[in-house]
């Protein structure tokens, strides 16, 4: 119940739903003559997050009935025209028996509705931004009748169908019809193949009635399979509070995204089996000790929790999990190249923290933008607490609302961009104006945070220079670890970081392993991928034996992760041949996990590339992309790459996303290239002060020096050679500085192809040939020009003249 208080006022309520509802809701205000705008909005109330709104007349009992999805969700009240402040109105929902509306949100492929044949569904296009889609599979290509009627003669409609290679109308147009003038609108659709097909909906402008619903349905010969997916799991139980001894049993329902449930036998975890304890049929007994715990349930990927007091506890902690403090860094400017790169990440964390318990209120998120786009159902949610991080900001986080948090669990602080040596960016304006962080400074924040509570503290940074911190940040014997996706050198990112230290490490906590294991998980990944990843160095230092943490509780994600059950083979390849040039890449999986592979594609690393950056800061690659598609659905995924033409070796490493957004991996596929062109390269060489050597010090990825590259009259001079490759596929020529003195460096690249490259030095100071250029040289020079008689071998045999 509530009252519009005076002219311009806003009345705001929020509710969450755990599983997909049809809900009636019904407006009423029996003594107004006024009119009231009622809006709903999913997410955030802001005007690009509405998804519905009618206008409900005072003297009249309004009900509008809508389908919505797992979120959180804003109903917004407020008068349509001149506000009646003398009476209240009543808002209130109720479960709804018209199942076969619409669910919204449903503007984006990937939140399509279920349509079945023969299974009329009704919809409303409420504005002009309303976009409805729905979803069916065919098994063949086959025919298929879709009929729209309108229930109004004031609404018109586009309707056309797509396949999965729909993006928008921008890139993708999509060829529609039009139903006009409220006549009911049949047509066949001929697809080309068999596959899943999306049928999209939206109003004419100037012919939209908000409330008023539309008819669709579709009809073939042949069989039209359901699309619909697992969307979240619910626990329910009629204890939340126990007497010690007690006993009751917990229901673990399994939701889909056609709002229908399933009662589902998961894995029961207890979090504290002192308090209660739960067997494998979800049947709770409270314990002997008094306090508070929570029961998790785990089923294909999914998780849910019912929190459970037993007794009266004198001190009852809201939660044992702890909370987290999360930072985006490095800016909005579009100077930040790791823009794109961490808003990924850090959604990524936060994504998994609330997939182990954590809720908005236990995150502290630092970002640029206030509202992102989590899911994919084209709604962003308002989930960053602060857009302009500073020192100052950061430390109050850490001192004063982690210190008030209810919890004796630990801090976790994770930091994601631009870093240097005991440094993190965490901020850059658009003048380029930076807010560094120093490792300093944070361990200031941690000792401040500590002296004041007993919580541990794990730090974990995903910047360049990321292991310079660890020094300053833990000794051993205090209660805190930090991990860092480096050493005290750059790290190395593609592809927005789905083959980040962070992707691999969230993904194993994710499933419920330590500290440790997923640490050392990351690690091995990143050198499985070989280079230039294996170049990269993560760092873990435990003060205080807490490696073995588990994020959230120690409880495991059941049904986690799919596998790649075979991928294409090891293979050679004879460049010369150009019907070679094009290859057939492959991945395949087990066809009844299906449902939960959301992509699948192949990243090449040829045997030569390029980074950018330099050593003190990140390392950026693009390496060429193929996605793999399965369009008979059988469970293989198949593209092609067509440009093997260096000679060397090609690694393609396979990736694979869930649903739920976790990256699987395979070992890398060799394709080997002969017949092709050769590799050009650059070759930094350092000669060696006073010794007369010079030696290659710095190699493209795949090549091995055969030997030290040696010079007459070498001095600490560096030279960077080129090589370029003839005809003959041997590398000739170079370019460098300097024309005295020679030698040769023999390279090997991949072991096969062996590289002669000349290079030349200046050292024509060092008059007496001992490596160096000093007061010696130059005394020796004044006694040349004077004339002065001098020993044979004074100077160097090459510079000796009559």
């Amino acid at each position: 119940t509530g009252q519009l208080v005076q002219n311009g006022d806003l009345d705001f309520y929020e509710f969450s739903l755990d599983v997909p509802r049809y809900l009636a809701f019904t407006f009423t205000a029996p003594e107004s003559a006024g009119s009231f705008q009622i809006n709903l909005y999913k997410e955030q109330a802001a005007e690009e997050n509405e998804i519905d709104s009618f206008i409900a007349i005072g003297s009249q009992t309004t009900t509008v009935h809508v389908g919505l999805s797992v979120g959180r969700y804003y109903v917004k009240v407020s008068a349509a025209g001149a506000a009646d402040t003398g009476h209240y109105y009543t808002l209130a929902f109720a479960p709804s028996d018209q199942t076969n509306l619409e669910m919204e949100s449903n503007n984006t492929l990937k939140f399509a509705n279920v349509i079945e044949k023969n299974k009329p569904k009704k919809g409303r296009i409420y504005s002009g931004k309303d976009y409805d889609i729905y979803s069916f599979n065919l098994s063949e290509a086959a025919d298929v009748d879709i009929r729209l009627k309108p229930s109004s003669s004031n609404s018109e409609y586009n309707i056309c169908v797509v396949n999965e290679t729909f993006i928008d109308d921008t890139e993708t147009p999509c060829e529609s019809r039009a139903a006009r003038n409220g006549q009911e609108m049949t047509f066949t659709y001929y697809p080309e193949t068999a596959g899943n097909y999306y049928i999209r909906i939206w109003g004419i402008s100037g012919k939209i009635d908000p409330s008023k619903t539309y008819e669709l349905n579709i009809s073939s010969d042949s069989a039209i399979a359901v699309m619909r997916q697992k969307v979240g799991l619910a626990v329910s139980g009629a204890q939340k509070e126990m007497t010690i001894g007690g006993v009751q049993s917990l229901k673990a329902l399994m939701a889909w995204s056609d709002a229908t449930t399933e009662e589902k036998t998961p894995k029961w975890t207890s979090l504290d089996v002192s308090v209660a304890s739960v067997d494998a049929a979800g049947i709770v007994k409270a314990g002997t000790k008094e306090g508070n715990t929570s029961i998790v349930a785990s089923f294909e990927g999914f998780t849910a929790r019912f929190d459970i007091t037993v007794g009266i506890p004198a001190d009852v902690k809201k939660q044992h999990y702890g909370n987290l403090i999360l930072v985006g860094g490095g800016g909005y400017a579009v100077t930040n190249t790791l823009r794109d790169t961490t808003l990924y990440l850090s959604d990524l964390v936060y994504r998994r923290f609330k997939e182990r318990l954590f809720t908005d209120e236990d995150i502290y998120y630092f970002h640029p933008w206030a509202a992102h786009d989590l899911n994919g159902d084209g709604y962003p949610e308002n989930i960053v607490r602060d857009t302009t991080p500073t020192v100052e900001k950061l430390g109050k986080a850490i001192k004063e609302w982690a210190v008030q948090q209810n919890t004796d669990g630990p801090l976790y602080l994770y930091l994601i961009d631009h870093g240097g040596m005991d440094y993190f960016t965490l901020f850059e304006d658009e003048k380029q104006v930076k807010e560094n962080l120093t490792s300093s400074k944070l361990n200031e924040f941690i000792d401040a945070f500590q002296a004041s509570t007993t919580r541990k503290v794990i730090v974990i940074i995903e910047a360049c220079r990321s292991g310079s911190f660890i020094d300053n940040l833990v000794s051993p014997g205090q209660n805190r670890i930090v991990i860092t996706s480096t050493n005290d050198q750059y790290l190395l990112l593609s592809r927005l970081g789905t083959d980040s230290f962070t992707q691999f490490f969230m993904d194993k906590l994710w499933e419920g392993n330590s500290l440790n294991t997923a640490f050392n998980n990351a690690r091995q990944k990143l050198s499985t991928m070989g280079a230039p990843y294996s170049q990269q160095v993560p760092l873990l230092k435990d003060g205080s034996s807490l490696a073995s943490t588990k994020l959230g509780g120690n409880f495991g994600v059941a049904g986690a992760m799919p596998e790649f059950l075979e991928k294409s083979a090891d293979t050679n390849i004879d460049a010369s041949n150009p019907s070679n040039m094009t290859q057939e890449l492959f991945g395949r999986f087990d066809s009844t996990v299906l449902g939960d592979i959301e992509k699948v594609w192949g990243v090449v690393v040829p045997p030569s590339y390029e980074t950018s950056g330099t050593g003190t800061e990140v390392q950026t690659i693009k390496f060429d992309s193929v996605d793999l598609a399965d369009s008979e659905h059988t469970g293989r995924y198949v593209g092609s790459y067509d440009q093997f033409m260096q000679n060397g070796e090609y690694r393609i490493i396979f990736y694979a996303r869930s649903t739920n957004g976790n990256i699987i991996m395979s070992a890398p596929t060799i394709f080997t290239v002969t017949g092709g062109t050769a590799t050009a390269m650059s070759l930094t060489v350092t000669t060696k002060s006073g010794t007369g050597t010079g030696k290659v010090t710095s190699l493209p990825s795949g090549i091995n020096c055969g030997s030290d590259c040696t010079e007459a009259y070498g001095t600490q001079t560096s030279v960077t050679l080129t090589a370029t490759a003839d005809s003959g596929s041997k590398f000739t020529g170079w370019s460098g500085s300097g024309c005295r003195g020679t030698g040769v460096c023999t390279v090997s690249v991949n072991a096969s192809l062996q590289v002669s490259a000349e290079f030349l030095y200046d050292n024509r100071g060092d008059l007496n040939g001992d490596g160096v250029t000093n007061l010696a040289d130059a005394i020796l020079a004044f006694k040349v020009l004077s004339r002065a008689t001098l020993p044979a071998d004074a100077i160097r045999s090459d510079y000796a003249t009559s």
